[in-house]
This record gives structure tokens, C-alpha cells and sequence, in this order.
């Protein structure tokens, strides 16, 4: 079964995002997948009772599929990046009433509200560091791996943290700070933590070996 294609319908999502089908009484994960679709996976790691699905391509796409707002949609953040995004606050409001009700909690749950626009709104970032063709590199690591997507920018990060990250990046390669090297386990920096005060306008840096 591994590694064949096969067609399934999407029918939930998990608390991180990734889409959930039912095959031959196994729960089948999907990241990228959204609630509604019909999609092509291959399936991965298969298990008794559930296996994990590598989106190949989206047969059916939902109504509520957006198009990605970011060039490195790959990064492993913003599991639900390609959900609209009444929808998104639509699926939080029905997880809060799912969690009242598993705990016998009849309750009515108000629409939950969201931001005018879902970006350039965190105040914090943590990147990764890592020695890559000789260099260091900044970035995220892609869902359930290692491997760096290296970027300056994160449209979900405040203006202010794109320039910080370069800065860092530049300042390692120009004064020679080693980047942690995962094949020999060495390095002087392995990841950068970038910190902005909403209400006093400062900024933070941090790194650590």
C-alpha cells in the first residue's frame, strides 16, 4: 500500500492543520489538504490504524481554498495558510464548541473574531541556522524534516523582523560566525529568536549555540 496513489476525500482537519480521510479503516493525515477535497496522496509510514499522505495534487479543491500569501509556503508554518480566512475563524469557533462539548459542556459559542488582516501581526520569530554550501542560512524547517527553507521575510511577522534576520545573516558571513553544521554536529550558532515590544517600540535579538 505505501507509495501507491490513491484518490481520498478529505473530511477534517487536525489540531495542526493537516487534513484527515478514512482508508481501509485507517485515519490517513494529509498535509495541505482541506476539508471537502478530493485529493491524490501517496501514502507514507503506514501504520495498523493510520498512515501519513503526501499530497501529490488536488482533484476537487474546496470553496473555501485560498491562494498562498507566501512564497515559501513549504516552511512548515501556517499549516492552514491555504484556508480562507472566514473559514479559518469559522473552524476555530466550531474546535472550541467540539471541546466543550467532549467535557459534557452544552454552551452556545459566539463567532470567534477575527483581525482585520491575518498578517504582519506576531511580534515574535525563531529561526533556524545552519551551514549550508559553506554559509550560514536562516530560516524555517519544512514540516516533519530538516531541511532549511531558507528566507529573510515572513508575511506574518512584523516589517521590522526582515531586516533583523538579514542583518544577523550578513554579519555572521562577513565576520565568519559559524552556523551549526548538522553533519558534524558543530557550529557557534544554531538559531536565531527575534522579539519586538508592541507597546515600548524596542527590539530584541537572541541566538543560541
Amino acid at each position: 500500500m505505501a507509495n501507491q496513489p490513491v484518490i481520498l476525500t478529505i473530511d477534517s482537519l487536525t489540531d495542526k492543520g493537516d487534513g484527515i480521510a478514512q482508508l481501509d479503516q485507517r485515519r490517513i493525515f494529509v498535509s495541505g489538504a482541506l476539508p471537502g477535497e478530493e485529493v491524490a496522496v501517496a501514502l507514507k509510514d503506514v501504520k495498523p490504524r493510520y498512515a501519513q499522505g503526501e499530497l501529490l495534487y488536488v482533484r476537487q479543491a474546496s470553496a473555501d481554498r485560498a491562494e498562498p500569501f507566501c512564497a515559501h509556503s513549504d516552511c512548515g508554518g501556517c499549516q492552514i495558510g491555504t484556508l480562507a480566512y472566514p473559514a479559518q475563524l469559522a473552524m476555530k469557533t466550531q474546535r472550541v464548541a467540539q471541546a466543550l462539548a467532549a467535557k459534557g459542556i452544552d454552551a452556545e459559542v459566539a463567532p470567534c473574531i477575527g483581525m482585520d488582516s491575518p498578517l504582519k501581526f506576531r511580534n515574535k520569530a525563531l529561526y533556524n541556522v545552519l551551514k549550508q554550501k559553506g554559509k550560514a542560512e536562516i530560516g524555517f524547517f519544512k514540516k516533519h524534516s530538516h531541511e532549511l527553507v531558507a528566507t529573510d521575510d515572513c508575511p506574518v511577522q512584523a516589517d521590522q523582523v526582515a531586516p533583523l534576520v538579514a542583518l544577523m545573516r550578513d554579519w555572521m558571513r562577513e565576520f565568519g560566525v559559524l552556523a551549526y553544521d548538522e553533519a558534524s554536529h558543530s557550529g557557534q550558532v544554531r538559531g536565531l529568536m527575534v522579539r519586538n515590544g508592541q507597546h515600548s517600540g524596542q527590539w530584541l535579538g537572541g541566538v543560541g549555540g
